[in-house]
């Protein structure tokens, strides 16, 4: 996730040779390998660095907003992840521009069954679209699925609101939209579009942020990434 890339991951590998038990380990981190990138960096294309650059900035920018939401300390809950790349304010306005389009649009039911959603971005341990449905008193939802009729996981929060979640968005689809349609136990329905992009858009429309400048990193290295990772799959993506 972007808040471990800095981490030491070990990883082992367990076989059977000459009838015994044996394993393989070894250790690595997202940083790393990153690090090892940059000594090769001239053999690759410009897409590729310009993707690995992002992906830097992204565990890089994302950490300290993440800490700050979760009480975390960077260097002793998680290993600090260097960044590539220091943003301008250009940088941040051209983003800021671009996330303009990702705005989350909801169609809700009339009569109130369902007063409001809200989205977040899960960065900490997948790229999950997170949905949060407000209901009125005794509601909840029956039913949450994409257009194509995927099936999307619901539960209900200790809030009193539903989280309806579109996992494991692909690096290079951070901008696809998801037409999601729930559908309450009362029999009212609603659609929300939104995308992953959504959280960028949040970020620089809320005054809440406005001057929070780890939460503008952050949505502008989202939205670099994606344009990174685009960018690269339209050149190797056979």
């Amino acid at each position: 996730s972007s808040i471990q890339m800095a981490d030491t991951i070990t990883a082992t590998y367990h076989y059977t040779a000459g009838g015994e038990e044996r394993e393989i380990s070894k250790e690595y981190s997202i940083a790393q390998y990153l690090k090892n990138f940059e000594t090769v960096a001239g053999d690759y294309d410009e897409t590729t660095a310009n993707l690995a650059h992002a992906l830097a900035d992204l565990g890089h920018y994302a950490q300290p907003h993440l800490a700050k939401a979760n009480g975390w300390a960077i260097g002793a809950d998680y290993a600090e992840m260097f960044g590539h790349t220091a943003y301008t304010a250009d940088m941040i306005a051209e983003a800021s521009k671009a996330a303009a389009a990702y705005a989350v649009k909801a169609k809700l039911p009339a009569g109130g069954e369902v007063s409001g959603v809200s989205m977040s971005l899960d960065l900490v341990t997948s790229t999950d679209v997170c949905l949060y449905v407000s209901l009125k008193d005794g509601a909840g939802v029956k039913s949450a699925a994409l257009a194509d009729g995927t099936a999307l996981q619901s539960e209900k929060l200790d809030d009193g609101r539903w989280l309806v979640t579109v996992p494991g968005i692909m690096s290079n689809r951070l901008n696809e939209t998801y037409d999601v349609q729930l559908l309450t136990t009362g029999g009212a329905s609603a659609q929300v579009q939104v995308s992953a992009l959504s959280y960028a858009q949040a970020i620089f429309a809320s005054d809440k942020y406005a001057k929070d400048m780890d939460a503008q990193f952050l949505a502008t290295a989202l939205w670099r990434y994606w344009k990174a990772a685009d960018a690269f799959m339209k050149v190797h993506a056979s």
